[in-house]
């Protein structure tokens, strides 16, 4: 795996900055590539739940059951085929939905960002404390808000 460095992408919402999302970027995407990633990645998050609001449920599908009791006039066998046709075009449509709800992270990997929890560590190294008891012992460990180091900073 190339170097990956860390990006910080400050979430701005009416002019409030509204949390971060911490992603690795390789090392030989600039700055400005990192940033046009960011925007892209953004414009088919908002495509993608654009796109989904103007397609209501197609039909009247439901799972699990067939409502033979709604078609009296058809067959078992016609209510079967019809309600597989539904069920297709039902299908169709819940996967645009999955597409639509994905978080923002998904649309990044997609720009060739990694998240920040999807990369494993190539090195990682135990530090055995043994049985100290009664004595204090900070470990230092890390928490989220702790992250330091080179950041790319994207503020739209």
């Amino acid at each position: 795996m190339s170097e990956l460095h860390l990006v910080r992408i400050n979430h701005i919402h009416c002019g409030e900055e509204q949390g971060f999302t911490l992603a690795w970027a390789p090392a030989e995407m600039s700055e400005a590539q990192v940033k046009s990633a960011v925007r892209r990645a953004q414009e088919a998050y908002f495509q993608t739940a654009r796109n989904f609001r103007s397609q209501p449920p197609p039909n009247d599908y439901r799972y699990g059951y067939t409502p033979y009791r709604d078609y009296p006039q058809l067959t078992v066998a016609e209510v079967d085929r019809l309600w597989e046709e539904k069920k297709a075009v039902y299908e169709a449509w819940r996967n645009e939905l999955l597409k639509a709800e994905r978080p923002f992270l998904d649309y990044l990997e997609e720009e060739g960002l990694l998240g920040f929890w999807r990369h494993d560590p190539e090195l990682v190294v135990r530090a055995n404390w043994g049985h100290h008891h009664g004595e204090s012992v900070d470990t230092s460990e890390t928490e989220i808000m702790q992250v330091v180091g080179r950041r790319v900073r994207y503020d739209p």
